[in-house]
């Protein structure tokens, strides 16, 4: 067994690094593959998956059943501790995050943004105008959402909780370090 070339670890885990953990869990096996010479003809033959199904994969739209990334890691040879982090990423990236109950009221960009913000780091924001979104208060946000009469009083509160909500990443156990500030 060996560990795939230059294999990327996540830090973190559960469902603060699910959003991440997604991305890496479908590309892992692409970067695998590609490290160790590996046709991508040849995974979906080896392993009896359709082209098509494998393409999904490789294109993060999809995540490998257990008993396929099992047979993946197989045919790659990977090691014991490999094996569990690629199983442990799979179960961490089938999460959905608390943002996925909005679906309805936010794009599929932005929910992927709410994502790719709740397992951040750092994030740097510049406002020209306006107080940034994560340092709004309640009565801030409501009031410049409310403003748009194209917006219904119901879902200007659905934004407002939703704003509410990304804040606490500020201050949780793993706090978000948010710099803001003028352009250079």
């Amino acid at each position: 067994m060996r560990p795939c070339p230059g294999a990327l670890r996540c830090r973190g885990g559960g469902t603060r690094a699910a959003p991440r953990l997604r991305t890496r869990t479908r590309s892992r096996p692409t970067h695998c593959r590609d490290e160790l010479g590996i046709e991508g003809k040849a995974i979906p033959e080896a392993l009896g998956f359709s082209r098509n199904y494998w393409s999904a994969v490789e294109n993060e739209r999809k995540i490998l059943s257990e008993d396929k990334l099992t047979k993946l890691i197989d045919l790659f040879e990977l090691d014991k501790h490999e094996r569990r982090e690629l199983l442990e990423l799979r179960e961490a990236a089938k999460q959905r995050g608390w943002w996925a109950r909005y679906s309805g009221l936010f794009s599929d960009e932005l929910q992927r943004f709410f994502g790719l913000e709740h397992g951040a780091q750092a994030i740097r924001t510049y406002e020209s105008l306006l107080i940034p979104g994560l340092l709004q208060t309640e009565e801030y946000a409501r009031a410049i959402m409310a403003a748009d009469v194209a917006i219904r009083q119901v879902e200007v509160d659905q934004r407002v909780e939703v704003r509410m909500r990304r804040q606490e990443r500020l201050g949780d156990d793993d706090p978000l370090h948010l710099t803001t500030g003028r352009k250079p």
